[in-house]
């Protein structure tokens, strides 16, 4: 996209001095619900174990000491969908979902079902749903991205394991990797 390489570094710079201006910190930005946010937000992408990593870490230096009883449990983390049909477990790129109007689809759809918190600030200044407003996404078109009410998948492609080899649910799979069954991957 021709964008980012002249239209957003512009922008970018015109954030990053509002931001300046208005004092407007990450310990301004980084709370309870925005990283729950960001949280649902990744893992409707298909999410990455990275975000495993990364989310409780984020959470640890923003002053919360458990990231599944904080934030979010290992229960609502098992239990968020995938709304895009991309790699690796499916068959279109972030290009892909760019085209089709990029995350700020996935986060509005998000927003209208409830499942994000629209009165998180962002750093351009303004709340999460005063962003999406005026962003103004399109609707998912259904082949790259997907609605709430019907998901690309039910579930999300990362599973928090639990149980005697992993009582505080410290365990992770990523389910491309194994969605096939086990004869479909070479160990």
């Amino acid at each position: 996209d021709p964008r980012r390489m002249t239209e957003f570094p512009e922008r970018l710079v015109t954030h990053l001095n509002a931001m300046i201006e208005a004092d407007l910190t990450p310990r301004k930005i980084v709370n309870r619900d925005s990283i729950r946010n960001a949280m649902i937000v990744a893992l409707a992408v298909g999410g990455s174990t990275n975000v495993v990593l990364h989310a409780p870490e984020i959470a640890r230096a923003a002053g919360f000491g458990d990231f599944y009883k904080d934030i979010m449990s290992a229960a609502e983390f098992n239990h968020l969908s995938v709304l895009v049909d991309a790699r690796p477990f499916g068959n279109y790129s972030m290009v892909d979902i760019d085209a089709k109007g990029g995350v700020q689809v996935i986060v509005k759809e998000l927003l209208d079902a409830g499942l994000l918190n629209g009165d998180c600030m962002t750093c351009t200044g303004e709340t999460l749903a005063e962003q999406v407003a005026r962003l103004n996404p399109p609707v998912p078109d259904g082949t790259v991205i997907y609605p709430v009410e019907k998901p690309y998948k039910p579930t999300g492609g990362l599973r928090l394991l639990g149980g005697n080899l992993s009582p505080e649910f410290s365990a992770v799979l990523k389910l491309a990797g194994v969605e096939g069954g086990l004869e479909n991957n070479v160990f």
